[in-house]
């Protein structure tokens, strides 16, 4: 449909990716604007939040809200796990490079899920550190 509005596969690609940069740039805002007043430096610790976004006529991202505990399909739920694994939990707690029955997917472990939908966020990216 986006790429009918647009002109095409690429105008579509690219209007998308600003979608996801502005959404991107909402979640490290909000995160940096807590961050003093969450955890601290030998806290090793993490929680999923859900953010729900709306997008207006003009292509202009706006957060709705915030939630602090996030409902998840049925059915979304093992890969949301299998995802959050190699990519939090793999990051935090390595697996030993001398042990050779490392789980597929795990951090070290070129051949992570295809379909993984986490992503790391930059906040330098941002100017935020």
């Amino acid at each position: 449909h986006l790429a009918g509005q647009l002109g095409g596969e690429a105008p579509a690609r690219e209007a998308v990716g600003d979608l996801v940069r502005q959404m991107q740039r909402t979640v490290a805002h909000t995160l940096m604007a807590v961050k003093d007043g969450v955890g601290g430096e030998d806290y090793d610790s993490f929680q999923i939040l859900g953010y729900d976004f709306m997008i207006d006529a003009d292509m202009k991202v706006w957060l709705l809200e915030i939630n602090g505990s996030p409902a998840c399909a049925e059915q979304m739920l093992e890969p949301f796990v299998r995802d959050l694994k190699e990519t939090v939990l793999d990051l935090i707690f390595p697996w030993p490079s001398s042990t050779s029955s490392q789980p597929q997917g795990s951090a070290d472990d070129s051949t992570r899920s295809a379909e993984n939908q986490f992503e790391m966020i930059d906040l330098a990216s941002f100017g935020l550190e």
